[in-house]
C-alpha cells in the first residue's frame, strides 16, 4: 500500500509539472507495455497451430496470411501473438504434412485389414484428369475406424486399365499396404477400372505361382509380367481364375488378394436407369417446363413469394438429381400450376401429374439408400440391408409391373456377388458382417436368408480356424 501510495503521487507531481506535451506516467507506461509470446512458448505454438488448422481444414489461400486486415483482425484478438508470414507457415504445414504422413503410414502398417477406395475424376473441358485413392481402416488404439486419403494422381490419357493398375501399385507400395492386408477394392464399374484390379490379381497369381523369381510390370521380352493390352489373354486369365472359383463356392479362401467389390451407391445409379428410359417423354417434358421457370425471373419471384422455394433442374453428373428435380415439383406442385397459370407457360395435364407421382414413388427408396451407402460412416455390415429392402420395395411396388420385374431381375444379376452364394463371383464378406453387427443381424436371421446365413457361417469359421 506505501509503494502504491507513493507511485499516486509521483504520478500526480508528474501530471501537474507537465507542460503542453503530456509525458506517460508510471502507472501508464506499465499498462501499455505489450511483451509477444516467445516463438519457443506453448501460448505461441497453440496460437499458431490454431491458424494452421483453420487453412488446412478451410483451404483458404496462403496469401489471406499476408492480408493487413487479416493481421491486424490477428492482433486484435491477442496483441501479444505476432502472427509468422505465409512463408514460415507454409513451411510449418509441409512439416506437419510429413510428420503425420509417416504417423500414418506407421498406423497403416500396424492395421490387420485395409479396405481401398478408387475413384476417378475428369476437371472440366477434359484439361486434367486424377485418379483418387483412399483407405479405410479399424484403429484399435481409439476403438473407431478411419478413412484416411492416401493419394491424388495426375492421369494421362488414355485411361487404361494398365495405366490405373500401375498408379494403385505404386500407391501401396508408397504406403507400405502389404497384398495380404487388402481386404477389398471398392471401386465403380467402368471396365477400365475392373481390368486394372484383374490385373494386379494376375500379378499376385503369378508371384505364387513361382516364388523364385520376381515379376515387375515389364514387358514380354524380358520374361516378367506386365499389365497387358492384350484383351484375349485377359479373356483366358479370367476364365482360368473363374474355373478356380467354381471349387469354392461356400468354401472360399480366408483371403482372396485384391478382391473387388463394386460402388454400390454407383451400382444403384445404374440400376434405375431403365425407369428414366421408361417415363423419357415425362422427364423431358418436366425439364422444358423447369427450364422455362428458371429462365423467368417474373415466374422465379412469384413461386418464391408464394411457396418459399424454387424449381431444381436434374444434372447428368450428380446422383438421384432427376428424381430431386421431380419431388421438388410435388411438393409445390399447387404453387407451380399457379405461377404457370399467370405466366402463360403450358403446365402439366392431370395424367402428367400422376406419373410425375409414380417416378417419384419409385425412384424414392433408390434415393434414400444411395445417400445412405455414400457416407463415410457406413460400415461393410451396412451393404446387405439396402438391396434386401430395394427387394422387397421392387416386390410390393403396386404398379409397372413389367418395368418393376426387370429391375428386379437387374439388381438380383448385379447384386449377384452379395446375393447369391451359388454365384462363381460370391463374396461372403458382406454377410458376415451383417451376421456379427447386432443393429442389422436381424436381417439375416430370417428363413428366407438361410442361404446366406449359412455361407456368413461357413466364412466365419473358416476365418477363426473353428474345426
Amino acid at each position: 500500500m506505501f509503494l502504491k501510495r507513493k507511485i499516486d503521487e509521483i504520478n500526480s507531481t508528474s501530471s501537474q509539472n507537465s507542460g503542453k506535451t503530456k509525458t506517460q506516467t508510471i502507472r501508464e507506461s506499465f499498462e501499455h507495455r505489450i511483451t509477444a509470446w516467445p516463438t519457443e512458448s506453448s501460448e505461441y505454438q497453440v496460437r499458431q497451430d490454431s491458424v494452421i488448422e483453420m487453412i488446412v481444414n478451410t483451404s483458404y489461400p496462403m496469401v489471406l496470411l499476408d492480408q493487413p486486415s487479416f493481421r491486424k483482425m490477428i492482433k486484435t484478438l491477442d496483441p501479444k501473438f505476432k502472427l509468422p508470414g505465409s512463408a514460415t507457415l507454409n513451411k510449418r504445414i509441409n512439416e506437419r504434412f510429413l510428420r503425420q504422413s509417416a504417423q500414418l503410414k506407421d498406423l497403416i502398417n500396424h492395421t490387420r485389414k485395409v479396405t481401398i477406395c478408387l475413384d476417378g475424376w475428369t476437371k472440366k473441358g477434359l484439361t486434367a484428369s486424377f485418379l483418387g485413392v483412399s483407405a479405410c481402416f479399424y484403429d484399435t488404439t481409439i476403438d473407431k475406424t478411419r478413412h484416411a486419403f492416401l493419394n491424388l494422381m495426375e492421369l494421362q490419357h488414355p485411361h487404361t486399365g494398365e495405366m490405373l493398375a500401375e498408379c494403385l501399385k505404386k500407391c501401396l507400395d508408397q504406403w507400405g499396404i502389404r497384398e495380404n492386408q487388402v481386404m477389398l477394392i471398392v471401386s465403380d464399374n467402368g471396365s477400365n477400372m475392373v481390368k486394372a484390379i484383374r490385373l494386379l490379381q494376375e500379378v499376385h497369381a503369378a508371384k505364387k505361382s513361382d516364388e523364385s523369381e520376381s515379376y515387375e510390370f515389364e514387358s514380354d521380352e524380358s520374361e516378367s509380367y506386365e499389365f497387358e493390352s492384350d484383351e484375349s489373354e485377359h479373356e483366358t486369365d479370367e476364365e482360368e481364375i473363374q474355373s478356380q472359383s467354381e471349387q469354392t463356392d461356400l468354401f472360399l479362401p480366408d483371403h482372396i488378394p485384391y478382391r473387388r467389390m463394386p460402388c454400390m451407391a454407383h451400382t444403384l445409379q445404374l440400376l434405375i436407369k431403365p425407369v428414366y428410359e421408361h417415363y423419357s417423354a415425362t422427364i423431358l417434358e418436366t425439364r422444358q417446363v423447369v427450364s422455362r421457370i428458371r429462365k423467368s425471373s417474373v415466374a422465379i419471384e412469384k413461386l418464391i413469394d408464394k411457396c418459399g422455394k424454387s424449381v431444381i433442374t436434374d444434372c447428368t453428373s450428380r446422383w438421384n438429381s432427376t428424381y430431386q428435380m421431380i419431388d421438388r415439383l410435388l411438393k409445390i406442385k399447387t404453387s407451380v400450376n399457379e405461377v404457370l397459370t399467370e405466366t402463360g407457360i403450358d403446365t402439366f395435364k392431370a395424367s402428367e401429374w400422376v406419373r410425375l407421382q409414380n417416378i417419384s414413388s419409385l425412384l424414392e427408396p433408390f434415393a434414400v439408400q444411395t445417400d445412405i451407402l455414400q457416407t463415410d460412416a457406413q460400415s461393410l455390415s451396412q451393404v446387405l440391408p439396402p438391396i434386401l429392402n430395394l427387394e422387397c420395395h421392387l416386390q410390393e411396388y403396386p404398379t409397372n409391373k413389367s418395368l418393376t420385374a426387370n429391375l428386379l431381375e437387374d439388381l438380383r444379376q448385379r447384386f449377384q456377388s452379395i446375393l447369391q452364394p451359388d454365384s462363381d463371383t460370391f463374396n461372403p464378406l458382406p454377410s458376415a458382417a451383417c451376421l456379427l453387427d447386432p443393429t442389422v443381424a436381424v436381417f439375416i436371421l430370417t428363413p428366407e436368408m438361410d442361404i446366406l446365413l449359412h455361407a456368413a457361417n461357413m466364412y466365419i469359421i473358416k476365418v477363426c480356424g473353428v474345426e
